[in-house]
């Protein structure tokens, strides 16, 4: 809510935020967790979905690879404990392919942009 709003808390929510502009709802990005009776928990949903955000995101090189890092945290966290190497590998591989295949789309997007911005100006 407005008057119960804490940024020291809400920050702990996101993998970005502004701090020069704590209390402005926009300051905050890359959300990946969920409140849980009070708590605020990291959920995988919302690691996968920041990790998905995270080349579009507006943010700086240096937030981006702090963000990065939370996220490697978490992904290897959530692994299962009793994987077997062979599966961990796979499950990183998983990870990295589609981290790949978001960057790939990051760039078709981006030569899209591109033609409609070239072609608006003819």
């Amino acid at each position: 809510g407005g008057d119960d709003f804490d940024p020291s808390i809400a920050r702990k929510a996101f993998l970005a935020y502004d701090a020069s502009a704590p209390k402005l709802r926009g300051s905050y990005k890359l959300p990946f967790c969920h409140v849980d009776d009070g708590t605020l928990k990291a959920c995988r949903g919302g690691i996968r979905a920041a990790a998905a955000r995270l080349p579009q995101a507006d943010i700086s090189e240096s937030a981006r690879t702090e963000a990065q890092a939370v996220i490697d945290h978490y992904e290897k966290a959530f692994m299962p404990k009793a994987a077997t190497p062979a599966e961990r590998v796979a499950e990183a591989r998983r990870l990295r392919d589609g981290l790949e295949r978001a960057a790939e789309r990051r760039q078709e997007v981006a030569e899209l942009l591109a033609e409609a911005r070239e072609e608006a100006r003819r």
